[in-house]
């Protein structure tokens, strides 16, 4: 799926030289333009940059496919040989070709997840938390883009069926897709189901649970009354954290604490007994949601407590 013209930025052999230190053997190709980051021979269209994460479509008859469907330039992983590759579009070598799609992504679909509240569910078994949390975020009556391998991805009232796991050039036009559409909140299950290595590269977070996000999580500190940002390790998909970013869990540890006030005051709406639901409930409060919110959306409708 190539970007949106109206939500696109001009990605250029250029920008790939300057910002992240790319290469090419045709010195005079800085111009030359990309409309999308296909990582799969299948996906690619006419104006896309083919970086194929399959070894077998790496090999030169692949690369020959992908030109003739219309690839403007092959991205590749740095190593000896490359040079040798006889194709007719510029070949791009860097370092860290995975790592850095997710931030390529980011800059051709124009940083999608700082238009949007971004809330993170890493760890196993995380779907349940992830499906309360997006239908009490619509319950409160924040549009919502949601992506979880183990339920119905939706961007907003659009059914998504997108191929899992997600690569970081896939998440990106999602999460584009689903601000065009008008959401106010992204929900993303970062599960290995849902979520290919280093997906979560260029996605900035605003609002994250899991053991695995307290114990790895690296949040930098605010410099100059400005949040700083820290990319994340490979565990958490690449993610981004600023120096605001919450991280909620059971414990004093968490940025936000599961505690037992907020729950309190909900006891009569909402049965407290399943821990997705006190999880879900305590990430829309970090969010900046006061509880009577949540208590008159939730004491309308059934669909929260009944899912």
């Amino acid at each position: 799926m190539a970007a949106s013209e109206a939500r696109n930025r001009r990605l250029t052999v250029e920008y790939l030289r300057r910002t992240f230190a790319a290469t090419t053997k045709r010195p005079f190709v800085g111009n030359v333009t990309f409309t999308s980051v296909p990582t799969a021979l299948a996906d690619v269209t006419p104006g896309s940059l083919f970086a194929p994460l399959d070894p077998r479509e790496q090999q030169e008859p692949a690369l020959q496919r992908a030109v003739l469907k219309g690839a403007y330039g092959i991205l590749l992983e740095a190593r000896k040989g490359l040079d040798e590759l006889q194709v007719d579009v510029p070949v791009v070598q860097m370092r860290d070709v995975e790592r850095n799609l997710g931030l390529i992504g980011s800059y051709l679909e124009n940083d999608p997840s700082l238009k949007a509240a971004v809330f993170i569910c890493f760890g196993p078994e995380v779907s349940p938390v992830a499906v309360k949390l997006a239908s009490l975020l619509h319950l409160l009556g924040n549009p919502v883009g949601f992506v979880c391998a183990d339920a119905e991805s939706y961007s907003v009232t659009r059914p998504l069926e997108p191929d899992y796991p997600l690569k970081g050039p896939e998440l990106q036009q999602i999460e584009a897709a689903a601000v065009e559409d008008g959401a106010a909140a992204l929900v993303i299950a970062a599960d290995e189901k849902t979520l290919a290595p280093w997906a979560l590269a260029g996605t900035q977070v605003d609002i994250c649970c899991g053991l695995r996000a307290l114990t790895s999580a690296e949040k930098p500190r605010s410099t100059a009354g400005k949040p700083a940002l820290s990319a994340q390790t490979r565990s958490l998909f690449g993610a981004v954290f600023d120096s605001e970013t919450r991280i909620v869990g059971n414990g004093s540890a968490y940025d936000v604490s599961v505690g037992s006030d907020i729950f309190n005051r909900l006891i009569d709406v909402v049965p407290m007994g399943e821990p997705a639901t006190r999880i879900a409930i305590s990430m829309a409060v970090a969010a900046g949601i006061t509880p009577e919110s949540i208590k008159k959306a939730i004491a309308v409708s059934k669909e929260f407590s009944e899912e």
